[in-house]
């Protein structure tokens, strides 16, 4: 399996840009209602912009002008906290508590995807929320086939987390391939890659 390149968490770039900012001695402005704020309409010229040569520079240009820079996933207006999980691999073995699914027709075929809103439990209690997305014979119908029959569409504890199944599909046509079709396929070199469908794991 190859190694993914590491990236930066959420904590890690928050701490990155609040040090910045702290160097700069501008001030981050938290969540807070705004209701009755008055609006901000103030613009930059060309030669402020013109001189940005550094984020830290940028940021102390943006400060200057609005007096505070906004953490945007802390704003309520714009969001509720909750990240995307961008590989379902991050899940297995993980338990988490699924608040709610919604079903959406797909834009790409005929068929359905599903988000999930989730919450699991971070290393000191805190909350950790994160939404995913699924549109295979996995999670989503497992999930669709379960609300038909029970009218349910959330509250779930997932002990053990996601599971999941390996496939090789044509490397060209995404098609899936039998094993008998791998063989043939590792005989006679033509490309092919290995997909995997995820479940829910629902081991006791």
């Amino acid at each position: 399996m190859p190694t993914r390149k590491p990236h930066s968490t959420d904590a890690e770039t928050d701490a990155l840009v609040n040090g910045v900012l702290a160097d700069l001695g501008v001030e981050v402005m938290e969540s807070q209602d705004n209701s009755n704020a008055e609006v901000a309409t103030r613009k930059f010229n060309r030669e402020e912009l013109g001189s940005i040569q550094s984020f830290a520079e940028a940021m102390a240009l943006a400060a200057s002008q609005y007096g505070t820079v906004l953490q945007a996933h802390e704003v309520p207006e714009l969001g509720d906290g909750f990240t995307m999980v961008e590989d379902k691999e991050d899940l297995v073995d993980k338990p988490f508590l699924i608040l709610t699914w919604e079903f959406h027709e797909s834009d790409m075929n005929d068929g359905e995807w599903t988000l999930l809103r989730c919450v699991s439990e971070g290393k000191n209690g805190e909350a950790e929320k994160f939404v995913f997305t699924d549109g295979s014979t996995g999670i989503s119908r497992e999930l669709k086939e379960f609300t038909l029959k029970t009218g349910r569409d959330g509250a779930m504890f997932v002990r053990h987390g996601l599971r999941f199944s390996k496939y090789y599909i044509d490397e060209d046509t995404k098609e899936a391939l039998t094993k008998r079709q791998v063989q043939e396929y590792m005989v006679s070199k033509k490309k092919m890659r290995e997909a995997r469908t995820y479940y829910l794991n629902t081991n006791a």
